[in-house]
Formats: structure tokens, C-alpha cells, sequence
């Protein structure tokens, strides 16, 4: 079974030590995309067959991005080069009832200005794949709304799973237009990930209607609350088209690192379903993913079956020797 991943690969600039932009004279760099980081995830739990789709500057920030791709075996082969710039975000982690805060730097990047026709969709699909895309995809561009309607399209019409996780910003596009294209985006879309309270609010139908609404298989929604920045609740819920709904423990949650933590959920939703793990199972198993990656510094849920196994066992954390 064969998973690709169509999204942005950029840089990640960290001022380290939870120092702000105004004081930092440094920054610490990654790696990082929504795609790549549940690919990575699935990696970790030893998924094959996953497949990058992106677009990458032909020079050697561009090989250092695809490098960070290939280490954690993602194959590049359906990535392309062109002459252009790198997508960044500068990252200020936040901490105790200080917020962080994210800058970013996407505009004109090559895969921004990357097309439906620079990429051979008709020949990279088969019957029985999975397809992945972060809701920032179409925020990129005023071409990438209809780029994405184009794959979607493609996908559909060679029996393809089409999973797309919201990952609304506001940084980057309205939250009208967003609404609009999402809705208009679902029509092609089998599984739905994101946050629950936001999926609520901008289909306006209760998520135990989205499974119905726009024909979807799943709907996998994670429920978080921010008591502060290093302190939050998490949980999940996962609706199916036959009217169903499991729900996950909500566990209280020590922050490390919050970045990455939905991929992560989104990447575990996926590994669970094509394993065709029971709904509860699945639900349980992708929060705690999630959970486990915000112990992580970095976007990459660097975890393992074991690791996520032993968390749902409740067994304990002393020192493993």
C-alpha cells in the first residue's frame, strides 16, 4: 500500500531557549512541512512505500531539504527542481501563558509557484493509494486552490483515498475564503483530520454530521485545551459514514514541543486505518501519537510502535536500561 504526501518542504528558524525574535542573535534549523511530518511518523512506526510530492530549489538549500526527506526514507523520486527560493517559518516558542509565535516566509517559493502540470498525477496514481495533504496547500497561492481541485480530481477518478487534514492559519489566508475552499474541496475527500472545535465552525454542521454531509468515510478530530503553553488537554474523536463515533481518553499533557503534534495525529490516523485497526483502536492510538510527539523537540513524531503501545498499556516511565 503506497502513501503520498503532496505539501511544502521548508526551513525551520527557532530562536532557542524560548527567546523572543527582538532578543535572539541565532536561530536553530530544520526541516519541516505538514506532509513530511506525517510522513515521518509513519515512518517511525515502520510504514513503507511513502512517497514525497513537492517542489525544491535547484541549488544546495533545496538538496538539504530533499535531504532531510530521504534520511528518514521518504522516497524523493516525483520531487522537482527548479531555480527559486525555499519556504521558511521563523518559530518563537512561547512559554507559561506566553503564547508562541510563528512568522512565515512562503510567498513565491517554488513549490507556491509549482503547477498541476509540473507533476505527471495520471501516471503517479493507482487504484488502492493514499494521498495526504495539509490544509496550507491551498493558502499558498491564488493558482494552488484549483491546482489542489485538479489532484483531488485525479485522485478520485483512479481510486485513490484522499485524506486532508484543515490546518487552518490565519496567517496566510482568510477565514471566508478558507471556508470556501475546503468546502468545495470535499467533495473529493474520503477522510477528514483536524481540529474538532474548528471543523464545527467553519462547515457549520455538527461533526457528527460531516461524515453525512460531504460523503466522507471518516472524520478523525482532535479536542484540545490550552490551560498554558506547556500544560494541555488532548483528545480525539473519530466519526465513520456508518453513523458512528469513538472517542479517545482526554489526557493531560505535558508540552516539549506543540509543532508537528496534529501531523502526527494525522499520520497515526492513517497507519490505523490501513491497517483497518478497530474505530476505538484507531482513535486511541493517533491521540497518542500525538501525544507522545509533543515530547519531542522538532516537528518530526520521532516515536515508536513500542513507545505508543506501552503509553495505551499504561506501563510505567521509569528509565528504560
Amino acid at each position: 500500500m503506497r502513501t503520498f504526501f503532496l505539501g511544502e518542504v521548508l526551513m525551520r528558524l527557532e530562536a532557542p531557549d524560548h527567546l523572543r525574535f527582538i532578543q535572539t542573535g541565532n536561530f536553530h534549523i530544520r526541516y519541516t512541512g505538514a506532509e513530511l511530518n506525517s510522513a515521518v511518523l509513519m515512518h517511525c512506526l515502520e510504514a513503507e512505500e511513502l512517497y514525497l510530492i513537492s517542489a525544491f530549489p535547484d541549488n544546495a538549500l533545496g538538496e538539504a531539504a530533499l535531504n532531510a526527506a530521504r534520511h528518514w526514507q521518504i522516497n524523493t523520486d516525483h520531487c522537482i527542481r527548479k531555480p527559486g527560493r525555499l519556504g521558511t517559518f521563523f518559530l518563537e516558542q512561547g512559554f507559561g501563558m506566553r503564547p508562541s509565535s510563528v512568522i512565515y516566509d512562503r510567498a513565491g517559493s517554488v513549490f507556491a509557484q509549482s503547477r498541476f502540470e509540473d507533476y505527471d498525477f495520471e501516471n503517479i496514481f493507482v487504484p488502492g493509494d493514499w494521498l495526504y495533504v495539509s490544509g496550507t496547500m491551498p493558502a499558498l497561492s491564488d493558482g494552488m486552490p484549483d491546482f489542489l481541485k485538479n489532484v483531488f480530481a485525479c485522485a478520485h477518478r483512479k481510486g485513490v483515498t484522499v485524506c486532508l487534514d484543515l490546518n487552518y492559519r490565519a496567517n496566510l489566508w482568510s477565514w471566508e475564503k478558507a471556508a470556501a475552499v475546503f468546502t468545495e474541496l470535499l467533495n473529493d475527500v474520503d477522510i477528514l483530520l483536524g481540529n474538532a472545535e474548528l471543523a464545527e465552525a467553519m462547515f457549520k454542521v455538527e461533526n457528527s454530521g460531516l461524515c453525512a454531509k460531504f460523503s466522507l468515510k471518516n472524520a478523525a478530530l482532535t479536542h484540545r485545551h490550552e490551560g498554558s503553553v506547556d500544560k494541555n488537554s488532548c483528545s480525539a474523536s473519530l466519526y465513520s459514514s456508518n453513523g458512528t463515533v469513538c472517542h479517545s481518553q482526554t489526557y493531560q499533557v505535558a508540552m516539549l514541543d506543540r509543532i508537528g503534534g496534529g501531523d502526527a495525529f494525522g499520520g497515526a490516523v492513517i497507519y490505523a486505518l490501513q491497517r483497518n485497526m478497530p474505530e476505538q483502536a484507531a482513535v486511541d492510538f493517533a491521540v497518542a501519537a500525538q501525544i507522545l510527539k509533543q515530547t519531542v523537540r522538532g516537528d518530526f513524531g520521532l516515536i515508536t510502535l513500542d513507545e505508543i503501545q506501552n503509553f495505551l498499556s499504561g506501563k510505567d516511565i521509569s528509565v528504560r536500561r
